[in-house]
């Protein structure tokens, strides 16, 4: 029984490593102004939270601190996210407000 926990925890230290290094790459694509596809990161999360379920609760214990430093990576993005889509609104609006400025000036400019 022993043997299967130490590989239940050797895949979840390699599923965490892949989730580390998605995030790490979503966030790096933000910042060079791409759209992210977050469906690989869910993934690596699901793949993370079904080993966890198959693990005993002392070996969750042991993990606890590589799922904090995940969770503080996954804050981290989402408050890229937050911050990337609100620049977005902004400028949309912006985009909004000159279209409409032009339309304006050129229905005045038809009187």
């Amino acid at each position: 029984m022993r043997l299967a926990v130490v590989t239940d925890e050797a895949t979840f230290q390699r599923e965490l490593a892949a989730a580390l290094g998605l995030v790490a790459r979503t966030r790096s694509s933000i910042e060079q102004g791409a759209l992210p596809d977050l469906d690989p990161v869910m993934a690596a999360l699901e793949r993370i939270d079904d080993i966890l379920g198959q693990l005993p609760a002392a070996a969750g214990r042991r993990l606890r601190p590589s799922l904090m430093a995940l969770l503080d990576e996954i804050g981290t993005l989402t408050s890229q996210l937050a911050r990337e889509r609100a620049r977005l609104a902004a400028e949309l609006r912006d985009v909004g407000a000159h279209r409409h400025a032009e339309s304006a000036y050129r229905r005045a400019r038809r009187l």
